[in-house]
């Protein structure tokens, strides 16, 4: 099969890493002729350093704050449409 951009009409995708950043990110990508939908998930696990401690000490007026050693949001899900002109 070649790499032309011919050959590509309806390739799937799906990659997962470990040991970045963001706990256990993943994306896939269905794509056709004329368009192509997505999708990508971020922190499966749902870690959040809010869990296990607090990301500020002290008063609302002289906050602290904290080192950041984890994810602050948790599980993320977000998809799209690109459409091919």
């Amino acid at each position: 099969m070649s790499r032309t951009p011919t050959a590509c009409k309806s390739i799937s995708y799906y990659c997962c890493k470990r040991n970045v950043p963001t706990p256990d990110p993943c994306m896939a990508e269905k794509i056709w002729e004329h368009f192509s939908l997505f999708v990508n998930f971020e922190n499966f696990t749902d870690t959040r350093q809010t869990r296990f401690d607090s990301i500020y000490t002290g008063t609302a007026t002289y906050p602290a704050f904290r080192d950041i050693y984890a994810p602050l949001d948790g599980f993320v899900v977000n998809g799209g449409l690109k459409l091919k002109l």
